[in-house]
């Protein structure tokens, strides 16, 4: 059809639209279903405010009516733990005494100890002995006082922090020290042997004013390593006639720092004097 007539056409169906109602009707619907898409395509709706209302537009396909989608809940970021360095700490000394006197006694011991020697006096004798931290062992008093040559059995060892003013007769003002008790000793035969128990005391102090006293308690049914010719060598305990460390009964007065003058009450005749020195005997003077 020529372009003339193609217009002239769709004129006359235009004004045939206008004129015929049910044309009219239909091309109404047309617009509405336009205008309908075109709002559900974009919508909006108005939503009052503390601010005043204001309008919202809703995404195509979108219900205008529905609620606003809840904000994303912003998690916070996780700062991962550091690990420690370092070695771990020391035990509590008062929880795990034991374990802190291993600790500041061991030959790896990764931490800084305060190393002092602090006199433990027992009887005359007062001899200062290596600490850390505060901590001596057993075997180093042991090996200076000859404490288990001497006492035999289970016998009962503390040390007391005497203050300054404070004597024996009233025992009861000079706390004790921590006693940590590990394991028996035992010689290279498999005996037990006293002077290698694993024993520490915990709390000592290099600027303590009073003194550190040494004190021990005979068993008194093992008795003593001292026989003499009439039987073993007997003490009392500090509730006898005699205070702890004298004798009552003639023996070896090596043991108590005065060489033996009679051989046959003597325990180690040969070396009484090496004894006796190392009981508390200064030598000849």
């Amino acid at each position: 059809m020529p372009p003339k007539k193609k217009k002239a056409a769709s004129l006359a169906g235009v004004a045939k639209s206008a004129s015929d109602p049910k044309a009219k009707k239909k091309a109404a619907k047309n617009v509405a279903a336009k205008l309908k898409k075109k709002a559900k395509a974009a919508s909006s709706t108005k939503e009052l405010t503390d601010e005043g209302a204001k309008v919202v537009t809703v995404a195509e396909g979108a219900d205008a009516t529905a609620p606003p989608p809840e904000e994303p809940v912003v998690q916070e970021e996780r700062v991962p733990t550091p690990e420690p360095t370092g070695p771990p700490p020391l035990p509590d000394p008062t929880t795990n005494p034991l374990g802190y006197a291993r600790a500041v006694w061991a030959d790896d011991c990764p931490h800084e100890v305060t190393k002092s020697d602090i006199v433990v006096t027992y009887s005359h004798y007062k001899t200062a002995f290596p600490c850390r931290n505060g901590v001596v062992r057993w075997p180093s008093i042991d090996e200076e006082y000859a404490i288990s040559f001497i006492f035999k059995g289970d016998f009962a060892k503390r040390i007391r922090a005497y203050p300054t003013g404070v004597t024996t007769a009233n025992s009861e003002k000079a706390p004790l020290l921590v006693l940590a008790r590990g394991k028996k000793g035992v010689d290279d035969f498999g005996d037990a042997d006293a002077a290698l128990d694993e024993d520490y005391w915990l709390g000592l102090s290099s600027d303590f004013d009073g003194k550190y006293t040494l004190e021990v308690d005979e068993d008194t049914k093992a008795g003593l390593g001292v026989e003499t010719r009439d039987g073993p060598l007997v003490l009392e305990s500090s509730g006898g006639d005699l205070p702890l460390g004298q004798r009552k009964t003639e023996g070896c007065s090596c043991l108590f720092g005065n060489p033996c003058q009679d051989k046959y009450v003597c325990k180690d005749w040969n070396n009484r004097f090496d004894v006796a020195k190392k009981n508390g005997w200064k030598g000849h003077s």
